[in-house]
């Protein structure tokens, strides 16, 4: 509590310790009241010392922390540069330095003091929210202007091609050196399109479901079994054997190329599955006595769709599937599968959610907020779009895509290229190598980190903990992300980017890389 009374009368020159004053050395207040200030603190100093050396030698013999530094440095010293008393000790005493440095932000209510022995994933990090991204090295695309003109909507169409549509104009391109195929017909607004086998290509528009025949879109016979205009529509491959889905306000069908029936699901009205999100995704692992999924189970071809507020894998059997709740998620906009077995739901936050092959999810922030997502469960990658421009994903890591800001993400090609929309028309961007991110190190990483934000305080000369040296990085390492995690350190503003603490947390879990 002495400590803490002391501390308080040096509050007016906390900011200069920690680089937001002038440098040591430099003239400061000189007023009568800060002389009698430091007059007052000055014949407690000693006793201080004292008191927070004791403290600090019985938690080393508790904790095992280092008590290899020095214990003279001087108080003028400190209390040249401003420095509270409570970390008056730090040489002497890590521990102690550590107490000091959580004075300037107590933990909250619930939060627990880790000791230095704390694994990484023990650091409390206060209300839940999410990771930040892995990021990767930029990628470059080829791009490749398929059609000139105002396009209102692109998707991916039977390998590299691309459907456009510009008004009542609705285009097949391929090659940036050919003119665009002109489609015939009237469909009506194009929303979604899918390709059921090889040549054979059905667009869902706000006027019915049409087929690609001979250069012409028809209305297509499911029309009149289905009802009512698609919503969506899309294929999916299961055991070998492909499906063509189609969402409509009367439910959901199926057909295998000669009949289509209408999928039965257990508690749901046809609304109720019209509203939800689907999409093909990978299969789910099911227990062969219950019928429920389990880890290790018999993989079954399933469906899977953001629903009343999660994402819910449906397991098919025949024309009938169960529903079964994946994970409660609030706010989901879109839903994707990729072919690495990945579930992506993207959230009204601009976050991302991304359940792994193994069922583990991941709630995931990028640098900006992602505005648009797109993959599909014959490619092991997935694209996103954030104010700035694209990113491409691929095993675990986000990789900025150069030169897209101003298009607009929307779709991936079945040769893994980006279909985009912009003032130049409808493009094909080819991406060129995605080379993985290069695992973080002291030189490379972390010691810029500290350069820019730490070394004010933490320098080789302070009499606060010293943290100049990866070595004393790894002393420190679990009360650093302790710290981190708290927002208490730098003590002031700007604190260090959700990036910059994953790449710290990252760095020690890769082994503390020279």
């Amino acid at each position: 509590m002495a400590a803490r009374a002391v501390a308080s009368l040096f509050a007016c020159v906390l900011a200069h310790g920690c680089g937001d004053g002038p440098e040591p050395g430099a003239a400061v207040d000189a007023s009568p009241a800060a002389e009698t200030a430091l007059a007052d603190v000055a014949p407690l100093t000693d006793a201080l010392r004292q008191a927070d050396g004791s403290t600090a030698e019985a938690t080393q013999t508790d904790a095992g922390s280092p008590a290899d530094a020095s214990d003279d440095a001087p108080v003028e010293a400190a209390t040249e540069v401003g420095v509270a008393a409570d970390v008056l000790a730090a040489d002497a005493a890590p521990d102690a330095a550590t107490d000091a440095m959580t004075e300037v932000v107590e933990p909250a209510d619930g939060v627990e003091e880790l000791g230095p022995d704390a694994a990484p994933d023990d650091v409390p990090i206060g209300p839940p929210k999410p990771e930040p991204a892995v990021i990767g090295p930029p990628v470059s695309v080829t791009v490749q202007v398929l059609y000139t003109g105002a396009v209102g909507f692109a998707v991916a169409a039977e390998g590299a091609q691309v459907l456009a549509q510009a008004g009542t104009q609705t285009v097949l391109a391929v090659d940036p050196e050919v003119p665009p195929v002109q489609l015939g017909g009237a469909p009506g607004k194009i929303h979604a399109a899918a390709v059921f086998s090889p040549g054979q290509l059905l667009v869902a528009s706000d006027t019915g479901l049409y087929g690609a025949v001979k250069g012409k879109l028809l209305v297509s016979p499911l029309q009149a079994i289905v009802g009512s205009p698609p919503l969506d529509v899309f294929a999916h491959t299961a055991a070998g054997k492909p499906w063509l889905w189609v969402v409509a306000k009367t439910g959901v069908w199926r057909h295998d190329g000669a009949v289509a029936q209408p999928l039965q699901v257990q508690g749901q009205q046809a609304a109720q599955l019209a509203a939800a999100v689907w999409r093909a995704g990978p299969d789910v692992a099911i227990d062969s006595a219950s019928g429920a999924p389990k880890s290790g189970g018999k993989p079954t071809p399933a469906l899977w769709l953001y629903l009343q507020g999660a994402v819910q894998a449906l397991v098919l059997n025949g024309n009938t599937g169960n529903l079964w709740v994946d994970e409660a998620i609030a706010g989901g906009l879109d839903l994707r599968c990729d072919g690495a077995g990945t579930v992506w739901l993207r959230a009204a936050d601009g976050t991302v959610h991304r359940r792994a092959a193994d069922g583990t999810w991941q709630w995931l922030a990028l640098p900006e907020a992602v505005t648009a997502l797109v993959a599909r469960p014959d490619l092991p990658v997935a694209a996103l779009q954030t104010p700035q421009g694209f990113w491409l994903h691929q095993d675990g890591a986000f990789f900025p895509v150069t030169a897209t800001a101003g298009w607009q993400l929307r779709d991936l090609t079945a040769t893994g290229a980006l279909v985009a929309t912009g003032a130049a028309g409808v493009a094909r961007m080819v991406p060129g190598e995605v080379k993985p991110p290069p695992p973080p190190s002291w030189a490379a990483t972390i010691e810029p980190i500290y350069k820019a934000r730490c070394a004010n305080c933490h320098g080789p000369t302070a009499v606060t903990v010293k943290l100049h040296t990866a070595q004393l990085w790894q002393q420190w390492y679990a009360k650093i992300l302790v710290q981190l995690g708290l927002d208490a350190m730098p003590l002031l503003p700007p604190k260090l980017s959700e990036q910059d603490k994953a790449l710290v947390k990252a760095w020690g879990k890769g082994g503390f890389a020279p």
